[in-house]
């Protein structure tokens, strides 16, 4: 159970936890002084209240207290306070997942990335990627080719600094077909610790994390190993250094074949494979 959970169940609503006398929020056990200070630092009805400047540009802010807000979320250990969000998350983004890998795949990796993507949005799933370029860009692309496919882009930046620039169009229909989700402020800029951060939500929100072409070290694996702590299934395509390693790790190797993408799509969107142990993933 992350912070935002036992702050919930203790006070009735974050919102009573921000005004709950210290001690006892900080008397909590499995909740870090850090943890707390990072939600009480959050004056949300200041946030609601510019936002409201800011609905003309189709931003929103929602907080775990909001049906929109993804549950899933709340299983991390620090579980953002809220999220800004362009687009809308609806009762179809209840099946979700994630797809990562490297910003500069070879041709039968972002294929691949593609293809897996449309059959996951065909047999029902929500992709949700990092809008990054390379396999994050197929992983979008790809489930916005099924009919009625919908993706969630998570981002490591705010909804007016969209990054890269090269994915403003990408990052556009995704918003018409599912939403754009971060954590930080509209006007806020990349850069690399909001990607770093950003990684922790994208394996939170996934029923299952498949990295598609990794290097040796990164965002997909940081990904993964977070995956892997919240109990989520990993896969792997095998062939490239990262892949390898999560393979010998413990992760699900996983085909490259139409048919063998097919079969897989449709075993992770119904949610019919069992996670990987937290305590086999060690490389971070």
């Amino acid at each position: 159970m992350g912070a935002a959970r036992r702050l919930i169940a203790r006070f009735g609503s974050l919102d009573a936890a921000y005004t709950a006398p210290e001690a006892d929020v900080m008397a909590l056990r499995r909740v870090r002084p850090e943890a707390v200070l990072r939600w009480r630092r959050v004056d949300l009805a200041e946030m609601r209240a510019r936002l409201c400047s800011l609905a003309i540009a189709g931003i929103a802010f929602i907080t775990p207290e909001e049906a929109t807000y993804p549950a899933a979320l709340l299983d991390l250990a620090q579980a953002p306070p809220g999220l800004y969000m362009r687009g809308q998350i609806t009762e179809a983004d209840r099946r979700r997942v994630t797809i990562v890998g490297t910003r500069e795949p070879s041709a039968a990796g972002f294929a691949v990335a593609r293809r897996l993507s449309m059959e996951l949005a065909a047999a029902g799933a929500t992709v949700v990627s990092g809008l990054a370029v390379g396999i994050d860009t197929a992983a979008h692309a790809g489930a916005l080719i099924a009919p009625g496919g919908r993706t969630l882009a998570v981002l490591g930046c705010g909804l007016e600094r969209i990054h890269p620039r090269g994915n403003r169009s990408l990052a556009a229909e995704a918003a018409t077909r599912g939403a754009l989700l971060t954590e930080y402020a509209p006007e806020q800029e990349v850069d690399a610790g909001r990607l770093l951060a950003r990684d922790r939500l994208l394996a939170a929100l996934g029923g299952a994390v498949v990295v598609i072409e990794a290097r040796a070290r990164g965002g997909s694996l940081v990904t993964a190993a977070h995956a892997a702590r919240l109990g989520r299934p990993v896969f792997a395509m095998p062939g490239t250094p990262g892949c390898d390693a999560l393979l010998a790790e413990g992760a699900r190797p996983m085909g490259q074949g139409q048919e063998d993408l097919a079969a897989i799509a449709s075993a992770i969107a119904q949610g019919s494979v069992e996670p990987l142990a937290a305590t086999q993933l060690t490389l971070f």
